[in-house]
C-alpha cells in the first residue's frame, strides 16, 4: 500500500488521494492470472478507466518507439516506455496529449520545473495546462499477486477547471510499470498495469 498525504478534489469536499487509491486497488481484478499472463507471448498492460470494469490490453505495435495498446476493438492506448501518457481512444472519445515546453526533455527530466501540457480531448477540445512532476519516492505495487519495486513520480496538472493529479511508476530501468490518478482536470480517474513489461 502506498501512503500518501496529497488530496484529490471529490464532488462532496476533499479526501485523502490515498482513500481514492485504495478504493481502485479494491476493485482491481483483472481476467487473467500471473500464470496465464506469463504463458502468453505478448506484454499486457491491466487498464480500468473510470469505473469501467478492468480489462487487459496487449502490446499490438511500436509506433516510433512508443508502445500501442489495444483491448478489442473498445480500447488503444499509446505510452511512451517511460510511462508518458500520449493517447487514450475509447468508442466514445479520443484524448491526446503532448508536452510543449518541454525543450526536448522526457517527462522524467522535468522533475521540480513547471511545464505545459496540450491536453486535446474529442468531448472537451483543446486545453492547456500547466503541470509539475515531484519525485513521490521509492514503493512497491502489488499486480497479480506479484511484487514490482518502483519509484513513483507524482504529476500535478492544473487550468482553469480546476486540478488534477496521478501518480506514474517506472521501475529501476525506467520501464513504465502503471499509473494512477487523473489524466487532466475533470477527466475521469484510471489506473494502469504493466502485467507483462515489453522486450
Amino acid at each position: 500500500m502506498v501512503a500518501l498525504t496529497a488530496c484529490s478534489s471529490r464532488a462532496g469536499g476533499y479526501a485523502p488521494m490515498a482513500q481514492d487509491l485504495l478504493s481502485i486497488n479494491e476493485r482491481q481484478t483483472y481476467p487473467r492470472t500471473l500464470a496465464e499472463v506469463e504463458a502468453y507471448p505478448y506484454a499486457q498492460l491491466g487498464v480500468q478507466l473510470g469505473d469501467v470494469r478492468p480489462g487487459i490490453a496487449v502490446l499490438a505495435e511500436y509506433e516510433q518507439g512508443n508502445h500501442r495498446w489495444v483491448a478489442a476493438d473498445d480500447v488503444s492506448i499509446l505510452t511512451t516506455p517511460d510511462g508518458q501518457l500520449l493517447e487514450v481512444r475509447t468508442s466514445d472519445e479520443v484524448t491526446t496529449s503532448v508536452i510543449k515546453s518541454a525543450g526536448g526533455r522526457s517527462w522524467v527530466e522535468q522533475v521540480g520545473s513547471t511545464y505545459q501540457r496540450v491536453v486535446v480531448s474529442s468531448e472537451s477540445g483543446e486545453r492547456l495546462l500547466r503541470c509539475r512532476v515531484e519525485d513521490a519516492g521509492v514503493t512497491s505495487l502489488t499486480v497479480l499477486g506479484a511484487q514490482v519495486a518502483v519509484q513513483a513520480w507524482r504529476e500535478q496538472c492544473a487550468d482553469t477547471a480546476g486540478q488534477s493529479e496521478r501518480l506514474i511508476y517506472l521501475d529501476d530501468r525506467g520501464r513504465f510499470r502503471g499509473l494512477e490518478g487523473q489524466w487532466y482536470p475533470g477527466a475521469a480517474r484510471m489506473r494502469m498495469d504493466v502485467l507483462k513489461v515489453p522486450a
